[in-house]
């Protein structure tokens, strides 16, 4: 029997979910930042492919591209697990002085309602290094941490987030802070 990709959701449903999923959430409009989008079969595999899929998708938001090589451009790949703790972090906590948003409990179910929103996400992409410091609960070890960005996709003092490329869709869930 063939492999096949799944079937795409209609834009209307997809948009259905992505808009559920970000009331659910509770985002900051200034903030926080959740886009799905579908993504054409067949699913990106070489790091060309991801990149070309990511850079359509980054522009379509009107932010600039990753560049001719997301591994090159200061962008760590996450295991599902890395990224709901990143997020669960980045829902719960701002990211210039550290201050409660949501309890991480709240933080890591909207975190894994993004991942599920995406699907199975072949490639889970960071800007940021905040996921190799970050507790299994996705809070902060104690006596403080560094935190960098490569890749900006935004003007603001400080951000991060993910970037998903998965079966049948590519999205984000980006968090900005100034401080």
């Amino acid at each position: 029997m063939p492999d096949h990709e799944p079937p795409s959701p209609s834009p209307d449903a997809l948009a259905l979910e992505v808009r559920q999923c970000r009331e659910a959430l509770g985002l900051d409009a200034d903030t926080e930042r959740l886009e799905v989008r579908p993504l054409p079969p067949p699913a990106p595999e070489t790091d060309a492919e991801v990149t070309a899929a990511l850079n359509a998708f980054l522009s379509s938001l009107e932010f600039p591209e990753v560049g001719p090589d997301w591994r090159q451009a200061g962008w760590h790949e996450l295991t599902p697990e890395e990224a709901a703790r990143l997020l669960t972090h980045l829902l719960s906590r701002t990211l210039a002085y550290g201050d409660l948003k949501r309890e991480l409990a709240d933080a890591r179910e909207g975190a894994l309602a993004f991942l599920s929103l995406v699907g199975p996400a072949s490639h889970l992409l960071t800007n940021s290094s905040l996921h190799t410091v970050l507790l299994p609960d996705g809070s902060l070890p104690p006596g403080g941490y560094s935190y960098s960005s490569g890749r900006l996709l935004t003007p603001a003092t400080f951000e991060g987030g993910v970037l998903a490329v998965g079966t049948g869709r590519i999205g984000l869930l980006w968090f900005t802070d100034e401080d």
